[in-house]
């Protein structure tokens, strides 16, 4: 059985930028945002190995300590996530300045 590539679907993103000014500052919230997710998925992923070193040593598979690693991985697995569309965002940001760029190149000039 042959498996068909993944087709990529862009997600529809609104944006409000209208001339490169607007795009710089759409970009500098754009890394803002993305730093502090990517700060937050490190925090994670350290929280996730502290957890499961406590669960690890705990004698019952069920109780506090896994119920907090499971919470650990339910979060990362969100901010995970929100990162993935946060760069899918910013591909199709990319993909509208330079629409908006190459359509002002071919407006006559007045």
């Amino acid at each position: 059985m042959k498996l068909k590539p993944k087709e990529k679907t862009m997600t529809k993103f609104t944006f409000t930028f209208t001339d490169r000014a607007s795009y710089k500052a759409y970009r500098t919230e754009w890394k803002q945002k993305y730093l502090a997710l990517t700060n937050e998925i490190r925090c994670l992923k350290r929280q996730r190995s502290e957890d499961n070193r406590d669960a690890s040593k705990s004698e019952t598979t069920y109780g506090p300590k896994w119920s907090k690693l499971i919470e650990t991985l339910n979060a990362l697995s969100r901010s995970r996530k929100q990162a993935t569309k946060l760069l899918e965002e910013l591909a199709e940001a990319k993909i509208e300045a330079n629409r908006q760029y190459n359509a002002s190149k071919e407006q006559p000039m007045a």
